[in-house]
This record gives C-alpha cells, structure tokens and sequence, in this order.
C-alpha cells in the first residue's frame, strides 16, 4: 500500500478493501498510524477498527479478531540493491556480518532471525519504525539488506533469499464483533461470485516484475559462462504447446517461447531436437 503521485492511496490491500466495502455497504476513512507498530496500538485501543495485512499468531489472537479467510499468502524476502553484487542467492556465507534493517514489531523480523539462526549465518539488525525509512536507508547504503514481505512488482532491489510464506488477514478491533461477521460476509461473497478476485489483484500487484532479472546461486553464476549448448526435445506435433512451424520447420508454441525467455534471462543456449514420441528421447 502507498499513495501515488496525486496522493491518493493505491495498493493490493486498498483495493481489496474497496471490493469489500461494495459488499458490506461501508463508509470507511483511511488513517494513517505513522508505523506498524503504533498501527497495531492503535487497532488494540479501538482507535481504528480494521488493519488490512496482519500476520496471524497466537499472541496477536489475544488482542484482535481475525477475518476466517485470508486476503492472501505472502512470503518474506531478504533484499539487496541491483547494483550491490556481493551477494547471490542464498549465499549464506556472503551473508554474514550484513546489516539488515527490518519492521520494529512486526512479524517479518522474527521469521528473519530464524531464518538466520537455520541456516547459520549471523547479521545486524537495525528496527525501523517505517516502510519508507527503511527502503529508503537501503537505497542509501546505509543498510546492507532489508528483510521484508516480498515488495512485489515495484520493487528496485533484488531479493536474495525468501522463506516464510504465511497468509495474511484483517485484523479487527477486538470489541467490534460485527463488523468482523460482515467481514466474513463480504470475503466470502467475493469468493462465491468472484473464485479467481484474489489471484488477479495477487498478480496486478505482487507478481515479479518482469524488469527485474532473476538472482542466481554462486554455483549458477559459475556454471553459466561455461555450459555447454544444452539439448532438448519436443513433441513436433503438439500444438499449440510444442509443434515444428511447416513452412520455417522452426521450433513454435507456448514452450517455446518460455525457452526463449529462459534463454534471454540466464544467458543459457539451446538446442531443439523434434520427435514424435517423447520416450524416443
């Protein structure tokens, strides 16, 4: 969630709540809470009543109620500048000693220093109160990394690591036991007249962008300068998947041109062997 140029909000979780208030019959009035972590206070004191992309646990059970279905399932990333080539993915050696910053209180830190812990690898951590400050702290060079929900399609950094994958739900004011039942309502008409809302506004919003070029292992780094031309098969008759073109006698279909953007993302070369069977490989 952000506000664009003209000030007004936008994002994944506006967008969704926009859908649910045609659906529930609500006014709403956005608040802004400066931080995640007075955010939260502010929902626990009933001084707003729904935070839209709230991490379930236990303890959070306690203080709010929580929409029966989730908005969606994210994952959290550990992200680096483009231009910062120290690290690879998941080169938990070159992680060592980074200086990451991360959301104070919020649940993305703690799946980071388990994450941490798991894998044997040893950072700073520096909290930041705000999304803005922390990327903005990134981009700066005054933080090595950032671990956080995985940014989505504007993100200008390279994520280097993801873990953590968990839903996201509404949190509710825990005395506003109503409002959570019209939620519910709402979520669950979307569902029945709309199966797929959610992919869609999960791709719009949180699918990679297709600018962004994809992180290697070490291993792949190394291994791509030297690899040989790489031979595959396909089914010469299976269109409109796999087929030879009649009058080019061309390699065609869907699979190959996603060849072709494997080829032009990892510096990979191919060669297309045509059968008829696929056990004649």
């Amino acid at each position: 969630m952000s506000r664009n140029k003209s000030g007004e909000y936008v994002g994944f979780n506006f967008e969704y709540f926009q859908k649910i208030t045609k659906y529930a019959g609500w006014k709403y009035e956005v608040v802004d809470g400066k931080s995640w972590e007075n955010t939260l206070k502010m929902l626990e004191r009933g001084e707003i009543d729904i935070l839209p992309a709230v991490y379930y646990n236990d303890e959070r059970a306690k203080r709010f109620l929580f929409s029966q279905r989730p908005m969606c399932s994210i994952y959290s990333t550990l992200n680096v500048r483009v231009d910062d080539m120290r690290y690879d993915y998941e080169d938990f050696s070159s992680f060592n000693g980074m200086r990451v910053g991360v959301i104070k209180d919020g649940l993305d830190a703690e799946y980071f220093k388990e994450y941490c812990r798991k894998n044997g690898f040893s950072v700073t951590i520096v909290p930041y109160r705000e999304t803005a400050d922390l990327l903005s702290a990134l981009d700066r060079g005054e933080l090595d990394g950032v671990a956080i929900s995985h940014l989505g399609k504007n993100s200008v950094f390279r994520s280097v690591a993801q873990f953590a994958p968990q839903p996201l739900y509404f949190a509710v004011a825990k005395d506003r036991e109503r409002l959570a039942r019209t939620l519910d309502e709402a979520m669950t008409t979307i569902k029945l007249r709309d199966p797929y809302y959610e992919q869609r506004l999960f791709e719009k919003y949180f699918a990679v962008n297709a600018l962004q070029r994809p992180v290697f292992t070490r291993e792949e780094m190394d291994y791509i300068p030297k690899a040989p031309t790489l031979r595959a098969v396909y089914n010469y008759t299976e269109a409109p998947l796999e087929y030879t073109d009649p009058k080019t006698g061309e390699f065609k279909g869907i699979v190959a041109d996603m060849f072709r953007v494997i080829a032009a993302y990892s510096g990979l070369t191919f060669e297309f062997l045509p059968v008829h069977n696929r056990n004649e490989s």
